[in-house]
């Protein structure tokens, strides 16, 4: 409404400063009156008035500043560990494997293991022909014969062989890498005389006599260099 006023305002302003010079020219000549109901009225509507030097500027609209889009907040968060993972099934344990000795035993205690020293691998079966049976001294107390004197027997470590005289010929001593049968149904480990330390010259002595006293086709092995 207050701008509608304003323009009225003006317009009349400006309608009075146009009557004033025509109405000062027709006074000066006589005899002629002006009629002022005879001049065109102007069409006053809102809106259409003319403008004048003393209308208002105007200002310049002020532009909004755009807002910026916010940061997305709905974005799926990939950098977070999932929880809802099953967990890897751990590897089921086995059961503990039976004792590989449950009496206590040395494996070498038993006949269908080998002894130490025959290149046997630990715990494989052998082969029921010669080698250290299962009453040969250990490792570590091994010596070069181990002795039966109730029968006459020697077993040689070093060349895998029983040494006994020829059942057939009593003065020939002979080789023989499978057990002798007379020692087959003896408990060896009850018979064994195993020859240690200062024993053992002992049994080379033993030996020089029986060489003396028989025809030996017998050879032992010579005793190694440690």
């Amino acid at each position: 409404m207050k701008k509608t006023h304003i323009l009225l305002s003006v317009a009349c302003l400006g309608l009075s400063l146009l009557v004033q010079p025509a109405f000062a020219q027709s006074s000066n000549k006589p005899g002629k009156d002006i009629d002022k109901k005879s001049l065109p009225k102007p069409e006053m509507t809102p809106g259409t008035a003319t403008p004048s030097p003393q209308t208002e500027e105007k200002k310049p609209e002020k532009k909004q500043p755009q807002m910026k889009p916010a940061p997305e907040t709905n974005k799926p968060e990939s950098n977070k560990p999932e929880t809802n993972k099953p967990e890897p099934k751990k590897p089921e344990m086995k059961e503990k494997e039976e004792d590989h000795h449950p009496d206590g035993e040395h494996h070498h205690d038993k006949d269908n293991h080998p002894g130490h020293g025959n290149g046997h691998g630990h715990g494989q079966a052998k082969a029921k022909t010669h080698g250290p049976p299962a009453w040969a001294p250990a490792h570590g107390y091994r010596r070069r014969f181990v002795y039966f004197p109730k029968y006459e027997t020697y077993y040689d470590n070093e060349k895998k062989v029983y040494v006994e005289k020829d059942p057939k010929n009593p003065k020939v001593w002979k080789e023989e890498e499978n057990v002798p049968e007379k020692l087959k149904n003896v408990d060896l480990k009850k018979e064994v005389k195993v020859e240690v330390e200062n024993e053992v010259q002992k049994v080379n002595e033993i030996h020089e006599e029986i060489k003396k006293k028989y025809p030996v086709n017998y050879q032992p092995a010579a005793p190694k260099m440690n």
